[in-house]
């Protein structure tokens, strides 16, 4: 990769995080302008489960995750580019990197089952 491709990579993160902060805050503020919840010390698990909450939340959680396996995977490129760099036993740096790739990438596979199958309240 050009130098120039490693220098638009914070980009991902800004979209990471205002992703993020919109499926957090967004079904909250729909949830309680409905008159679902109290606007003081609201439950956030209260404001997903019902429509259309949880459509919102789901759609938006799973770009977070997949924004997230994005940022997962260029991690270990960047790791495994230095770990040849390292005095010690590069083969050790090797293996972690491998396993917080797979657990990084569960992780984001379960968030996106999470999604995708919500649970209703009464």
């Amino acid at each position: 990769m050009s130098r120039h491709s490693w220098s638009k990579l914070p980009r991902i993160f800004i979209v990471f995080s205002i992703v993020y902060g919109l499926a957090i805050f967004l079904p909250l503020i729909i949830a309680v302008s409905n008159g679902r919840i109290t606007p003081y010390v609201p439950y956030i698990s209260e404001g997903g489960g019902q429509y259309p909450e949880a459509g919102i939340f789901s759609t938006l959680i799973v770009i977070t995750a997949f924004t997230c396996e994005v940022i997962i995977f260029l991690r270990y490129l960047v790791v495994e580019g230095l770990s040849s760099q390292v005095s010690r036993s590069p083969e050790t740096y090797n293996f972690l990197n491998r396993v917080a790739l797979a657990l990084g990438s569960m992780a984001s596979f379960s968030l996106i089952v999470m999604a995708s199958y919500p649970i209703f309240g009464n």
